[in-house]
């Protein structure tokens, strides 16, 4: 476990060889993890998923089989498998009470993770919270960094900005030295606040100690690389930002990381706007909406919206502006993503468009969910298509649709539509 912590992945793999073949035949803790999620740090990205393939349901594996399904759903996490990682995770939630506490967090944590990725926020802060806390009550000191980092990402992205704070200490203060894995995740907590508050400088300070360590060749674990690069685009300084950039992609595109690659390209497409490239620019905008048109990973799509959107509003292009913050914007106010969101409607009044509220419609007695899909139908989306942007089931938005013609006292989408424009009058 040490040998993952400091990010030597090689290290690890051959602890738990050796693990295996020991006359306990494995029975140690994470040995069966580490002999997973170590070659995958490694470089070797074959090798986990095809030993990890055949396991069986949590409530039915025995403690080793635990350990190899915790290290399968941080190998779907970083794949890009972020329902099977849920899956997985959720699973080893409900069976996993009476293992050690390093595993509870382990679990707790990496749900998190996938949760937030997923857009289930409100869950992810709780996982993130459990993991944090087990972190504490039970000295997890080796730990502690990576739980509490993972604990400051929604409050960072919703703007809450003392509780992520708070988080992004006690991941600092944990920080050991040679423990590579709390480094780079409260590094990148610090970050992502910066990043949220607008404070460029602050990315970069956080980020740029991390372009000197030895890092492990795992396209999850330099992601961060794109949060510094945007920063140094805004800062002015595009080499820089060409520099960090470039290993992150070459990465993400070998091991065909989507969710990096995604990133990556709306990164490169800053890049490209800040060199007055605007036809390369908004190919790279596209490329990343491509990604992420075939992962779900709604933050990331509607952040790539945004700037899409502010890219365009910028070239005068409105109208198609306006398509892209419209989108960013539903999905920004069904996080809570309160940072993004002030940004999307400063962009959406510079498009000339409208902006409704949550609070616009409370006056007529719409609660936050009933106003989304209000929005969405209004905009032309039929009932399933609306059920799949907001993760919810058909049925489940025929009952809000119900609800809002009662409340609103029409009994057509036409109706839906003229009321709604009243309000954005």
């Amino acid at each position: 476990m040490a040998g993952l912590l400091r990010g030597c992945g090689g290290d690890a793999a051959r602890w738990a060889e050796r693990a295996t073949t020991a006359p306990d035949g494995g029975g140690r803790e994470f040995v069966r993890f580490a002999r997973l999620v170590g070659p995958g740090l490694a470089g070797d990205v074959g090798r986990g998923p095809a030993e990890s393939a055949e396991l069986p349901a949590p409530a039915q594996a025995t403690a080793g089989e635990l350990d190899a399904l915790l290290g399968r759903a941080t190998l779907r996490l970083w794949a890009d498998d972020l329902a099977g990682a849920q899956a997985d995770l959720l699973g080893l939630l409900a069976v996993g009470a009476g293992r050690s506490a390093p595993f509870q967090l382990l679990v707790a944590s990496t749900l998190a993770q996938s949760e937030y990725r997923l857009g289930r926020w409100d869950d992810a802060a709780g996982h993130a919270e459990l993991g944090a806390s087990t972190a504490d009550d039970f000295g997890q000191a080796w730990l502690a960094g990576y739980a509490h980092a993972v604990a400051a990402l929604v409050p960072a992205a919703r703007g809450e900005w003392e509780r992520a704070a708070a988080h992004v200490r006690a991941a600092r203060a944990a920080c050991a030295p040679g423990n590579v894995s709390a480094q780079v995740s409260t590094a990148a907590a610090e970050a992502l606040v910066a990043t949220a508050r607008g404070d460029h400088d602050a990315v970069v300070t956080a980020l740029t100690p991390l372009t000197r360590t030895d890092l492990p060749d795992e396209p999850a674990a330099v992601l961060w690389r794109t949060l510094l690069a945007d920063a140094l685009v805004n800062a002015g300084r595009p080499e820089e930002a060409e520099k960090v950039l470039v290993p992150c992609e070459l990465l993400a595109l070998d091991r065909e990381r989507r969710s990096v690659l995604a990133a990556a390209a709306r990164a490169r497409a800053g890049l490209h706007a800040a060199r007055h490239e605007p036809v390369e620019a908004e190919a790279c905008y596209q490329v990343a909406l491509e990604h992420t048109a075939k992962i779900e990973t709604p933050f990331e799509e509607a952040r790539i919206q945004l700037a899409y959107g502010t890219f365009l509003r910028r070239r005068g292009r409105r109208s198609a502006a306006a398509e892209q913050l419209e989108a960013a914007q539903l999905t920004l106010s069904r996080l809570g993503a309160l940072p993004y969101l002030e940004q999307c409607d400063l962009e959406l009044a510079a498009s000339g468009r409208a902006v409704l509220r949550p609070q616009d419609t409370a006056r007529l007695g719409l609660t936050p969910q009933e106003h989304t899909v209000a929005v969405l139908i209004s905009r032309g989306l039929t009932n399933r298509q609306a059920a799949r942007k907001l993760v919810l089931s058909v049925k489940t938005v025929e009952y809000h649709l119900s609800h809002i013609y009662t409340k609103l006292g029409i009994t057509s989408r036409t109706a839906l539509i003229g009321k709604l424009s009243d309000l954005g009058e």
